[in-house]
Formats: C-alpha cells, sequence, structure tokens
C-alpha cells in the first residue's frame, strides 16, 4: 500500500505543476508581448520583445496548429510564434493593417484591415492573401472579431456599429449593434458574458455596454446598458470574461482592469506597456519547476530505498 500512496503522491505533484494558464498582452506602442499570471496578475516576462521584430502588434490567436499567430498594424505583417521553441517567424507579409485574427472552422486564418472595409482570409498552410471574406455589409476600420456559432461579429469602429457575416461564407447577415446604441461610440473589444449577453468596450466613452441577444432580430440589442464605467482616458481596446470577472484592455497606459461585478481595479501592468491591443488567455505546459524535479528524484529515491531493503514484495 505504502507504494501505491508513493505513486499517488508523484502523479498529484507532477500534474499540479503543469496546470497554468497565462494571460498574453499587446504592447501595441512598445512592440512587445507582456505575459501575465492569468489568476494573480502577476507579470511573467516579455515573451516577445522588439528586437524580435514587432511592429505595432495588435490581435493574437492561437492556432489549430498549435502556434501563436500575430497581427502587426505597423508592418502588415502576420508573425508566428512557436511556443515550445519561443521562435517567431514571417507567417503572410499582408500589404494590409491587420487588427484581429481568428480562425474559420475550415482552418483559414481570418485577418481584419484597419485601414480598409473587409476581412481578408488567408490560408494556413501557405500564407497566400485568398481575397475578401466578407461580402456585403458597410465596415469602416474594422478592428476586432468575434466568432459565435456560424456567427462571426465584427467591430466597424469608423461606423460605430457591430456587423454580423457567416462565419461559413462570410455574407453579411445584418447589423448586429447599430451606432450609437446605448451611447456606442468606437465600438472596439468584443465578448460574451457567463450570462450570455453581448459586452461591447466603447472606446471613446470609457465604457462597457451590455446587450441582450435575446431580443428579436435584426438588432438584438434590447435594453443596452452602459454597464461599466472607466476612469476617464482609460480607452478601452478589449474584453476578456476569464471566469466571472471581466479582464478590461485600455489604451490610457492604465494597463489591464480587473471588474468583479461591484470593484474596478488594476489588475495586469508595467511600466513599459503602454497601449494594451489586446487580450489572449492559454494554457502552457510550463518548463519543470525545481518543486516537480525535486519531488520526481525524492520518489526515485525512495523506491530505490523500498527495494534494497526488500520491502517492495510486501507492497
Amino acid at each position: 500500500m505504502f507504494l501505491r500512496y508513493l505513486l499517488t503522491f508523484s502523479f498529484l505533484l507532477v500534474s499540479t505543476a503543469t496546470s497554468l494558464a497565462d494571460l498574453f498582452v499587446s504592447g501595441q506602442d512598445a512592440n512587445t508581448i507582456f505575459r501575465f499570471n492569468s489568476t494573480t496578475g502577476d507579470f511573467i516576462d516579455k515573451l516577445i520583445g522588439p528586437s524580435q521584430g514587432l511592429n505595432s502588434p495588435v490581435g493574437m490567436r492561437v492556432g489549430p496548429d498549435g502556434f501563436l499567430y500575430i497581427a502587426n498594424q505597423g508592418n502588415g505583417v502576420i508573425n508566428r510564434f512557436d511556443l515550445a521553441t519561443k521562435s517567431l517567424s514571417v507567417f503572410a507579409q499582408t500589404n494590409l493593417a491587420p487588427t484581429d485574427i481568428q480562425f474559420t472552422a475550415a482552418g483559414d486564418l481570418l485577418v481584419s484591415d484597419f485601414n480598409g472595409t473587409q476581412v481578408y482570409r488567408f490560408d494556413l498552410t501557405t500564407g497566400n492573401n485568398l481575397g475578401a471574406f466578407t461580402t456585403g455589409g458597410s465596415l469602416v476600420q474594422p478592428t476586432n472579431m468575434l466568432l459565435k456559432g456560424n456567427s462571426l461579429l465584427v467591430s466597424s469602429l469608423g461606423s460605430g456599429e457591430v456587423q454580423r457575416f457567416n462565419a461559413t461564407t462570410g455574407a453579411f447577415i445584418d447589423t448586429y449593434v447599430a451606432a450609437g446604441s446605448g451611447g456606442l461610440t468606437f465600438p472596439a473589444g468584443l465578448q460574451f458574458g457567463p450570462d450570455k449577453n453581448l459586452y461591447v468596450s466603447s472606446l471613446l466613452t470609457d465604457q462597457v455596454i451590455r446587450y441582450d441577444v435575446s431580443a428579436s432580430s435584426p438588432v438584438p440589442a434590447l435594453n443596452p446598458i452602459p454597464w461599466l464605467s472607466l476612469p476617464i482616458g482609460a480607452f478601452p481596446t478589449d474584453l476578456l470574461f476569464v471566469g466571472s470577472d471581466l479582464l478590461i484592455a485600455t489604451a490610457g497606459s492604465q494597463g489591464v482592469l480587473k471588474y468583479n461585478g461591484s470593484i474596478l481595479t488594476t489588475f495586469a501592468s508595467h511600466p513599459d506597456l503602454g497601449i494594451a491591443g489586446q487580450l489572449l488567455e492559454t494554457s502552457v505546459v510550463p518548463e519543470a519547476s525545481p518543486l516537480m524535479m525535486s519531488g520526481v528524484a525524492g520518489v526515485g529515491l525512495l523506491l530505490l530505498i523500498i527495494r534494497r531493503r526488500g520491502l517492495s514484495s510486501r507492497v
């Protein structure tokens, strides 16, 4: 029985040490991807620094191949980052002003073009631009994108709307949230909350507005509520729910804020962060920690002692 307990302890020690989650924050003017603990907000490191060639990074997404893809608005490059080897490469030179990234069910990469009126589709194998994905609609400075079922929501910053497209064909469906609804001005971050309602960051009014998506089509924005007011000049750029807490990226050098339903606090910050472009939570498998290694080594040593004393036959 002793050996069985020992092996159980070893398994728990190793599995606990490898179950973590990171919060990536794109530092748009710092040309850096910052990494924080997604639970505590503690700074971990600069995952990718400016010396590696980032140029105004905004959107980030882990692709179906396990690589991290990064949209550089400054030079039109989509970078691909190997989370295991920490190597950065150029996936595509888009000749656009790429702002956000999403992946279709078919495995293609979608890129919103801030300087244009379309979302474009790229082949994930070759990096080739397959042309405009969205058709119809009236996007102006498309920024953040959000997939929900077979719908693709796109923040149209210039027109002040959130527009909806078919996630398979790219065809325009409707204006999901009308300009000015609930006071919305310059929509940016998009997130569905635990309550299944839609939350949109209103960049110019320093607010997060909640929309009841159960309302009837074509504009399911019944009783929009200015759900959260931020400090003046926060300029919320992106939203991310972690459990029931809402994390808010800001362009006003306030880092990442957290709202737990009653209290607004600073969650993650760094002196070099500046404009926080987007947020991404991702699970990681870290290098073996000293605690884990010492635990495994200790188990091995005890097993050796047991065998030498002839105790293993009693287990």
